[in-house]
C-alpha cells in the first residue's frame, strides 16, 4: 500500500478510533398501559452535546452502538415521558439487553396539572375577574407505576402575582390543601426523593367553591444493572440471582441465556451469585444512577483456588485415639471460602486421617434456604469440594475422603432467623472408623 492509500486509510479509521463504539444495547420498548411497541429516538450525551443513535423499529425493538465517552442515555417519544439515564461501565466492547416501558405525559387541561411540554398558546385574561368564589384544591402525590404515595414538595408559581409558594406534601390520604381565589396560570414544580422532577402547569379558569384531588403521578429515576455473559466458552443457560443486605431475593430477567437485566436501588451493595456452564460465580456489587453495564466474565470464574500442598509427617508410632462421631466448620452467607477457624479444625482432622489411612471421611456441604435451590445445590457443592482439596492439599490421601451436595436439604436448625441460618451453612464431617485398625 502507498502512502497516500495508508494516509487515506487512516483518516476512515479515525473517527472510529476517537468516537469508539463499546457496547452494543437492544431491548424493545413499550407502552406501560397498553404494553403495545413504541417507536422511539434514542440519543446519547457526548461532551455535552445530544447526538442521535437510533431508532426503535414498529415492534419497538432497537439495537444501538453506544460510544465510549457517552455519559447518558435518553429514550424520547412525543407524548411520552422521557427517559434519561446516567451511564456507567460502558467501556467494554459486549452486548447488554434493555427492555423499558414508557409512561404517557398529562395531556393540557383546565382544572388539572400536566405537563409543561404539552402547553399550547393560552391567551391568559390579566383582568380582574368578577368572581367572588375560590376554589379549594388538593395536592397529592403518588408513584406512576404502583400509584402508592409519595412524599415531596410542591412548588406554585402564579403567572399574574408571580409570587412562588412551596410546601411539603405527605402521604395523608387527601393530600395538602391550597385554596385559590382568582383564575391564573400556574406553574408547578415537584421534587421528591429518588423520582424525576415534574414541571407542569395548572390552569384555574373558574372559581367553582368545591373541592377536589390533583393526583400528581412521579416517574422514578431510573437504576439498572445490564449483565452480560457473552463469553465464547459458555454453553449452558445463565441463571443469576441478587440479595439485598437483608437478604432479601431479587430475580433478573434473562434473554437468550447469556444477559439479564434488573432494576435495583442505586448506591446500594447486593450479591450477586448464579450458575453458567457448571460454573459458580459471584460477587459484590454496588449500581450507581442509571443504567449499568456490568460484564461477567464467566471463563474467570470463581472457582475453589489450588492449594499448594503441605504434607502432614506421619507419626512413628500410632496411639490409639478417642474419635469423635462428626466435625462441622462453618461458611458465610453465599460463599465457599474457608475461614480461619475451620482451617485450624481441619488442620486436626487432617493430621488424624494421615496417622489412620483406614480411616475413611464423607464431606457433605449444606447451606441455608436463602435464594435458588439449584443454586443452593452448587453452592453446597463448592463447600464440599473446598474442604476435600484442604484436606488433600494437608496429607491426606484422596481415597479416604467421599463428598456430597445437599443444598438447602437436612437444615441443623430452623431457617427462621438470622442466628439458627448460620448454623446450616455448613459442611459434615463423619468419620467411618474400622475399630480393628485403630487397635492395631
Amino acid at each position: 500500500m502507498d502512502r497516500k492509500s495508508l494516509l487515506l486509510s487512516m483518516m476512515v479509521c479515525l473517527p472510529q478510533i476517537i468516537l469508539g463504539q463499546c457496547v452494543t444495547l437492544k431491548g424493545t420498548i413499550l407502552d406501560a398501559l397498553t404494553k403495545k411497541p413504541l417507536s422511539v429516538r434514542l440519543s446519547v450525551k457526548l461532551e455535552g452535546n445530544r447526538k442521535n443513535i437510533g431508532n426503535s423499529n414498529q415492534d419497538g425493538f432497537f439495537s444501538v452502538q453506544l460510544p465510549c465517552t457517552a455519559t447518558s442515555l435518553s429514550v424520547e417519544k412525543e407524548g411520552f415521558r422521557t427517559v434519561t439515564m446516567p451511564l456507567s461501565g460502558n467501556t467494554e466492547t459486549q452486548t447488554y439487553f434493555l427492555n423499558l416501558d414508557l409512561y404517557a405525559v398529562d395531556k393540557q387541561t383546565n382544572d388539572r396539572p400536566y405537563f409543561q411540554s404539552e402547553q399550547t398558546q393560552l391567551v391568559l385574561n390579566n383582568a380582574e375577574s368578577q368572581s367572588t368564589g375560590i376554589a379549594t384544591r388538593y395536592f397529592k402525590l403518588v408513584d406512576v407505576q404502583t400509584k402508592n404515595p409519595v412524599k415531596g414538595e410542591i412548588c406554585l408559581i402564579y403567572t399574574k402575582s408571580d409570587k412562588k409558594k412551596c410546601l411539603s406534601l405527605t402521604q395523608a390520604s387527601k393530600g395538602e390543601k391550597v385554596v385559590f381565589d382568582q383564575e391564573d396560570i400556574i406553574a408547578v414544580i415537584v421534587n421528591a426523593n429518588g423520582y424525576q422532577t415534574y414541571n407542569g402547569n395548572l390552569i384555574i379558569d373558574q372559581l367553582d367553591n368545591k373541592s377536589s384531588v390533583y393526583e400528581i403521578s412521579l416517574s422514578k429515576m431510573l437504576t439498572f444493572v445490564a449483565f452480560s455473559a457473552d463469553s465464547h466458552d459458555a454453553t449452558g443457560a445463565l441463571k443469576v440471582e441478587i440479595f439485598t443486605k437483608t437478604g432479601a431475593k431479587i430475580l433478573p430477567s434473562v434473554i437468550n441465556n447469556r444477559y439479564a437485566v434488573v432494576a435495583l436501588s442505586p448506591n446500594e451493595i447486593y450479591n450477586l451469585k448464579g450458575t453458567l456452564n457448571s460454573q459458580f460465580f459471584e460477587q459484590k456489587i454496588k449500581p450507581s444512577d442509571g443504567l449499568n453495564f456490568i460484564h461477567l466474565q464467566i471463563s474467570q470464574a470463581i472457582v475453589p483456588p489450588p492449594i499448594i500442598p503441605h504434607p502432614v509427617q506421619k507419626p512413628t508410632s500410632i496411639q490409639p485415639m478417642s474419635v469423635p462421631p462428626f466435625q462441622i466448620i462453618y461458611f458465610e452467607q453465599s460463599h465457599y471460602e474457608l475461614l480461619p477457624k475451620a482451617k485450624a479444625s481441619l488442620d486436626s482432622i487432617a493430621n488424624f486421617l494421615v496417622s489412620y489411612p483406614t480411616v475413611t471421611a464423607q464431606i457433605t456441604g449444606f447451606t441455608d434456604n436463602v435464594g435458588d435451590s439449584f443454586l443452593n445445590k452448587t453452592l453446597s457443592e463448592f463447600r464440599a469440594k473446598v474442604t476435600v482439596h484442604y484436606l488433600v492439599s494437608r496429607g491426606v490421601a484422596e481415597t479416604q475422603l467421599k463428598w456430597y451436595a445437599m443444598g438447602e436439604n437436612s437444615p441443623a436448625a430452623a431457617n427462621d432467623k438470622e442466628n439458627t441460618k448460620a448454623l446450616n451453612r455448613r459442611v459434615e464431617i463423619k468419620f467411618l472408623v474400622d475399630t480393628v485398625s485403630l487397635s492395631k
